[in-house]
């Protein structure tokens, strides 16, 4: 078993000190008022009655964004591993000397350009292509830049630790919209598209109809 220093403990220590923080912040961020009316503004929207024919979107689970996840997971490892091979290669370093410092700035710098990038740019990633989903903003408009980026800050907090994955996946199961706290801060939500009324299936045919509102 390896020695562990005091100084690698402190490290570890101020890591974990600051992730908590961060997670905090974000949780009350999120259950503020006025995140909660934008979230509740936006859950009415897509509840709103579909036209015969119109295009309406089905925010989505788990299950397909979790999947589409694990091919972006792929292709994100595998572009840091072949820039982390180039810029070894350039310096005429091993890999295996390339600092932690080095390989954090090229895995930050990737991770945006390709997660927050894609996201602003087509509104999707490949990995969301493949399953068919899109990022969403509100009144159903393309995801934005500053949409994508406040999603995939959060994206990578939560990717960091198993508790952060756990509570990501509790938000969306229980949030009518499948917002985790990244789309409730950046008012955004993945969907697939359908031409049907799914919400006639999914809420209680008794309520009144949703004005939509955009009218």
């Amino acid at each position: 078993m390896p020695n562990i220093g005091w100084q690698e403990l402190m490290l570890l220590s101020i890591f974990v000190g600051i992730l908590a923080i961060l997670v905090a912040i974000i949780v009350l961020v999120a259950r503020s008022p006025g995140v909660r009316k934008k979230t509740a503004e936006f859950e009415a929207q897509l509840r709103r009655p579909a036209e015969p024919g119109e295009r309406v979107y089905k925010p989505q689970g788990n299950g397909p964004r979790l999947l589409a996840f694990i091919i972006d997971l792929v292709i994100f490892g595998t572009v840091v591993g072949l820039l982390a091979m180039v810029g070894a290669a350039l310096s005429g370093a091993a890999l295996e000397s390339l600092t932690g410092g080095i390989l954090a700035v090229i895995m930050v710098v990737v991770w945006f350009a390709y997660f927050a990038g894609l996201e602003a740019v087509l509104g999707r990633t490949i990995g969301k292509m493949a399953l068919g989903l899109r990022v969403i903003g509100a009144n159903e408009q393309p995801c934005g830049w500053r949409q994508a980026f406040a999603r995939n800050i959060t994206k990578a907090l939560a990717t960091c630790s198993l508790l952060g994955l756990i509570l990501t996946s509790i938000f969306i199961d229980r949030s009518a919209t499948a917002q985790r706290l990244g789309d409730r801060l950046a008012g955004t939500t993945v969907v697939k598209d359908v031409t049907e009324a799914y919400w006639r299936n999914l809420v209680d045919p008794t309520q009144e109809p949703v004005k939509p509102m955009h009218e």
